[in-house]
């Protein structure tokens, strides 16, 4: 376990490029709780995606289990503060925060009228995952030669892409009940943060270097969009817009490159993405 290593989302380097940072976590302290965020932080995949699937002990939501007097009081009064505004009150009492039986019913709603309100689940992250994946490309002009020449590799490259630079970087949960995962205790009422960029860059759960883009590579097992009861109800709407958008590009474009400066990245530990992005087309004859 590596002590030294030290967790700052917010240095020029990280928001740059986080991965570098976060591979040396999975290797060194990929469990770690940090104070000044006051959660227990996981790295690994199959930590993740164990904890995301698992309903007993962990929630997007405790009030269907535990009370305000058992869980973290700065944790409460940080994310239901008295003077939020609306839109954040509106989002906690939504589906998407909620356990099962009201989760349950919300999303079967949800599923039957799917396309009105997953265009609002899911724009924030394809805005994001759209702007990273046309960097990547025009980062690797290799692989977007090969999307030219491949086109029906189109669907392929968006979970490669989503894995590659994954949009929403962090998922937490609350702890339900005291647990132990690999070693580390978990006590009811503390939080976990669950770094996606990491899981998606995890060296065992991907073939191949997981720190290269490659658009030929099985990378559907990505989770990105979260996985278990809470996967993203926007993603099959997120994919199908990202397809659409790339399909189209490769149709008209033979090759991109960042026109300008390098863009400069949100400064959030939650999303990844960019302010802006300007882009030089040479397009097909």
């Amino acid at each position: 376990m590596d002590e030294s290593l030290e967790f700052d989302p917010y240095h020029p380097d990280y928001l740059k490029d986080p991965y570098p940072t976060l591979a040396r976590f999975r290797t060194g302290r990929p469990i770690f709780y940090d104070e000044n965020w006051r959660l227990t932080f996981f790295t690994k995949y199959e930590h993740i995606k164990s904890i995301l699937k698992d309903r007993q002990k962990f929630g997007r939501d405790f009030r269907h289990q535990l009370s305000v007097d058992d869980v973290d009081a700065g944790l409460v009064d940080r994310i239901f503060p008295s003077d939020a505004p609306l839109w954040v009150k509106y989002v906690r009492e939504s589906f998407m925060d909620h356990e099962p039986p009201r989760h349950t019913r919300f999303r079967n709603l949800v599923s039957q009228a799917f396309a009105i309100l997953t265009l609002n689940a899911g724009h924030e992250a394809t805005v994001l995952a759209l702007g990273n994946a046309l960097l990547a490309l025009a980062n690797h002009p290799d692989q977007y030669k090969l999307l030219v020449e491949k086109p029906d590799l189109v669907p392929n490259a968006v979970d490669e892409l989503l894995r590659f630079d994954t949009p929403l970087q962090l998922f937490d949960r609350w702890i339900l009940e005291d647990c132990e995962v690999d070693g580390n205790r978990l006590k009811k009422g503390q939080k976990v943060g669950l770094l996606l960029g990491s899981a998606n860059h995890d060296e065992t759960a991907f073939e191949g270097n997981t720190e290269i883009l490659d658009l030929t590579r099985d990378s559907a097992n990505h989770i990105a969009f979260g996985a278990g009861l809470h996967h993203c109800v926007g993603a099959p709407l997120a994919k199908l817009e990202l397809e659409t958008a790339l399909s189209v590009l490769v149709s008209k474009a033979r090759s991109i490159a960042i026109d300008g400066p390098i863009p400069e990245r949100k400064r959030s530990l939650v999303f990844r993405g960019l302010s802006k992005l300007s882009l030089r087309l040479d397009p097909k004859e």
